[in-house]
């Protein structure tokens, strides 16, 4: 139902592209991002096919094939890409050395809401160790801040020369964004609020 909805949304918007750009708007906000109560990836994913796809001239298709080519990477079910680290004494890691399954939190040194929210939820990442889940933390400017260090609910790693995000080898779209991999390294989750995490793991 909800498909076939955006599809005539689409449709018949698509012979304005004033009133499509204002459909456009409110779905990258309603189903589009990931912090979104009604976040559908699948459903968000067809809405920008489907926008490619209608009359509209080329220029309202650029943010559109722009998107479709970044939800389609990583998806559910495929293996993690593999990327190297630095921990807290300077050694190189990967992420293939590490135990599974594995929460990999994304989140950047000067990020306010990354702070809080792993703070908030620190306790509730240590018990997720303790039901055997490894905990890592990616800090993707390279620099892992000094809150972080003291934190011992997770292991804390820091980007090799921003390699994650300038080779888009996965799909960051909020801070922090988490990613759940099960035991042969498949991305179960993807792009999770950390308060949605334990939840998705139950």
């Amino acid at each position: 139902i909800k498909k076939e909805a955006v599809a005539i949304t689409i449709d018949k918007a698509s012979t304005d592209v004033d009133i499509l750009s204002v459909v456009a708007y409110y779905i990258d906000c309603f189903i589009g991002r990931p912090e979104s109560e009604y976040r559908d990836d699948e459903l968000y994913l067809e809405s920008q096919r489907l926008i490619i796809s209608s009359p509209v001239p080329d220029e309202y298709k650029i943010a559109p094939r722009w998107r479709v080519g970044l939800l389609s990477k990583n998806p559910i079910g495929s293996k993690a890409p593999n990327v190297l680290f630095y921990d807290t004494d300077g050694n190189a890691s990967d992420l293939y050395s590490q135990v599974m399954p594995c929460v990999v939190v994304f989140a950047n040194s000067e990020c306010l809401q990354c702070h809080e929210e792993l703070t908030q939820f620190s306790a509730e990442l240590g018990q997720m160790r303790q039901l055997g889940w490894n905990v890592i933390v990616v800090y993707l400017d390279g620099i892992i801040p000094v809150y972080a260090v003291e934190a011992k609910s997770v292991l804390l790693y820091a980007d090799v020369d921003n390699y994650i995000l300038e080779n888009d080898v996965y799909v960051v779209r909020r801070l922090p964004s988490v990613y759940l991999l099960d035991r042969e390294m498949r991305i179960v989750r993807k792009e999770l609020r950390l308060r949605d995490v334990v939840e998705a793991v139950r």
